[in-house]
């Protein structure tokens, strides 16, 4: 039987690129007067998530810019760092920032927080994945509108750097990316996730007795499970970065005592645009050709440049971690020595592996 081939789209009926991306989203009347006031519009959240320009047709394409194509989504992403400059230099806005901040001091202040600064090295994006129009995602404040690291992202930052520091002090070895990831798709622990089991089926703050019996057998077995590969763990050796590491983030028992708040600008931030190249699609992608082979990396394929929205270097951002219950001074500081170690070493949101998330205590040179 003959199988028909699918007809290929010619370029007589593709859209012609239109002179720039105007249209909204929007019931015709709102559309009408919105258009006009959204240069006074000081929410660039708002703008990021809701009023995103399309072409004539909802095409979300490319536009005429000059006698050369250009992507729709780079102009409005442009747009978008537009805006927030002129946020930066509206008084009211910056009063309006500037009196957040000092609510959210004392707010941290109020469980025993103290605030700290710390300094992006380069730039960063923390929520790209969340999928929108533009197809890339940034985190803003939902009232305000300017960029923030949510506090679960920098609860499980710290959480990641406490991990690392535990399984360093222990000796469990990190495994090379290829058998970490041979071993998630044979559904296999690797031994730092064994190691996090045994983090979790203990916790030293129940007290029933009963329970704690059946908590320590739970914890030796997970063990027993690690140290196939890692022989001689002994908890007990580090017990007290172990018994803050419980504190802190909680175990499948008691949840954790530390708070961690919103880090967030300490002055109106700075957004630049930018843009990640995939230069190889078809073959990261695991397309094969006609003949049923891989296609290789080469530079014939197409690059897939994707534009998205970062938060730009310089401006210092708030940090905080606070406490629930009763007073624990040491462990609260290891919680913040924890989240200082993953802002500085591990890189917080997207791309840290391209230098993207780092920061500093101090202003960055």
């Amino acid at each position: 039987m003959r199988i028909r081939e699918k007809p290929q789209r010619s370029d007589q009926h593709r859209l012609p690129p239109a002179e720039s991306p105007r249209e909204l989203p929007l019931p015709g009347a709102t559309r009408e007067v919105l258009p006009a006031r959204l240069k006074d519009c000081r929410n660039v959240g708002l703008l990021f998530d809701r009023y995103v320009r399309f072409q004539p047709g909802w095409q979300l394409g490319t536009y005429k810019k000059g006698n050369r194509d250009h992507s729709a989504k780079m102009f409005n992403i442009e747009e978008i760092a537009v805006a927030q400059i002129q946020c930066r230099q509206d008084r009211n806005w910056q009063e309006v920032h500037s009196q957040f901040v000092v609510r959210w001091k004392v707010s941290v202040r109020d469980l025993g927080a103290e605030p700290f600064r710390m300094y992006p090295e380069w730039r960063f994006a923390v929520g790209l994945g969340d999928k929108g129009a533009l197809e890339v995602g940034l985190t803003f404040h939902r009232i305000y509108g300017f960029p923030i690291i949510p506090g679960s992202a920098l609860k499980g930052l710290a959480r990641a750097a406490a991990l690392w520091e535990i399984a360093e002090a222990l000796g469990i070895p990190a495994l090379p990316l290829h058998e970490a990831k041979a071993r998630a798709k044979d559904k296999a622990k690797t031994p730092l996730e064994k190691l996090q089991a045994a983090l979790l089926a203990y916790d030293e703050r129940v007290k029933d007795g009963k329970e704690r019996a059946k908590m320590r057998e739970d914890e030796k077995k997970a063990l027993r499970t690690l140290e196939e590969e890692v022989p001689e763990v002994y908890l007990e050796a580090h017990q007290s970065l172990v018994a803050h590491f419980r504190a802190v983030f909680g175990t499948l028992h008691a949840a954790g005592q530390a708070v961690f708040f919103d880090g967030v600008p300490a002055e109106p931030p700075t957004l630049k645009p930018d843009v990640m190249n995939v230069h190889y699609q078809d073959y990261y992608s695991g397309k094969r050709d006609s003949r049923g082979q891989p296609i290789p990396p080469a530079d014939y394929l197409n690059p897939n440049p994707i534009p998205f929205l970062t938060v730009g270097e310089g401006s210092a951002f708030l940090f905080a971690v606070g406490w629930r219950g009763p007073a624990e001074p040491e462990t609260q500081k290891q919680a913040v020595v924890w989240l200082k170690c993953g802002l500085t070493q591990l890189g917080a949101g997207a791309k840290t592996s391209a230098g993207y998330g780092y920061f500093t205590p101090g202003e960055a040179k």
